[in-house]
């Protein structure tokens, strides 16, 4: 039996997550035994629950590399809670555990791929694919139509748990009615993925370096182009995150400026993606596609 649908099997912590926001971990386990699955309310029909898409997905990443792969690593957000019928009169307080149901609208997932690690400005880097989850992409109140996920492959910075995301070879955005079509989408992309392109990309980052005056000129640009009208900027990084990317110039401890105040455009890659931690689940994968485009302010 395939180690992911054995009974009892947890999710180990991780103490870097991939991204934070408003997210818990969760393990596989409480993925299939406790929440409910939603349905199509018009219909009844199923979706497919966050459990099903990361099995689908783990099961044909092995068959891909061949490889035994760790358990995923799993983040939720936006927890939808009700209650069994012969609870409609308690009070939430009177709830007791087995009386409440629960899902979480959102979930994202990353799994290592082992044999696919890279030494990039001296941090070592790891294969990573991931998938995201988004109920409120589906119309749920309607009948049984397609359903909306994310799937992406990128390398990981093991020091930090950093998602490296190139963003026009790392991700597809599917709509699909069965597993079969996930795992297609799946195959597609890991196939599709150009290792050595993408290699090239960040280690073209970690050789190029930037003055302190052209940091704070570049932060000076973001900022004016996140609240420039003309720029279609939705996806960028608002002033929250650039201010923790300005914080980290001064003292991240794998990703700051040297003492000359110069800094690596992979370190500002790093220290941006980084604060993409904090986005909410459904808005990761766009801001990460965009910070390459954010880095061409430089």
């Amino acid at each position: 039996m395939n180690t992911l649908l054995q009974p009892k099997v947890e999710l180990q912590a991780n103490s870097n997550a991939f991204i934070v926001a408003n997210t818990v971990p969760v393990s596989l386990q409480e993925l299939r035994e406790e929440h409910i699955i939603p349905v199509f309310a018009k219909d009844n029909e199923k979706t497919i629950s966050h459990f099903e898409f990361i099995a689908t997905c783990f099961k044909t990443l092995m068959q891909i590399t061949k490889r035994n792969l760790k358990l995923p690593q799993i983040r939720v957000s936006h927890p939808i809670n009700g209650r069994i019928p012969e609870a409609r009169h308690n009070k939430p307080v009177e709830l007791e555990d087995f009386e409440k149901t629960l899902y979480y609208e959102r979930m994202m997932f990353v799994v290592q791929i082992p044999g696919f690690t890279n030494l990039i400005s001296g941090e070592m880097v790891e294969l990573t694919f991931g998938g995201i989850k988004s109920y409120s992409q589906d119309s749920l109140t309607g009948k049984y139509t397609k359903q909306h996920f994310h799937l992406f492959l990128g390398y990981q910075v093991r020091v930090c748990s950093n998602m490296c995301i190139s963003a026009d070879i790392g991700v597809s955005s599917i709509e699909v009615y069965n597993y079969s079509e996930i795992e297609q989408a799946v195959v597609n992309l890991f196939h599709g993925f150009e290792h050595e392109r993408t290699l090239h990309h960040f280690t073209h980052l970690g050789s190029n370096f930037i003055s302190r005056n052209e940091f704070e000129r570049f932060i000076g640009k973001v900022r004016v182009g996140y609240l420039d009208p003309k720029i279609d900027s939705k996806d960028w990084l608002g002033d929250q995150q650039m201010s923790q990317v300005v914080k980290g110039y001064f003292n991240n401890p794998d990703f700051s400026a040297s003492l000359d105040g110069s800094i690596s455009l992979w370190n500002i890659y790093n220290l941006m993606t980084e604060a993409n931690k904090n986005s909410y689940i459904d808005r990761f994968i766009p801001r990460a596609k965009e910070i390459d485009n954010i880095l061409k302010l430089i």
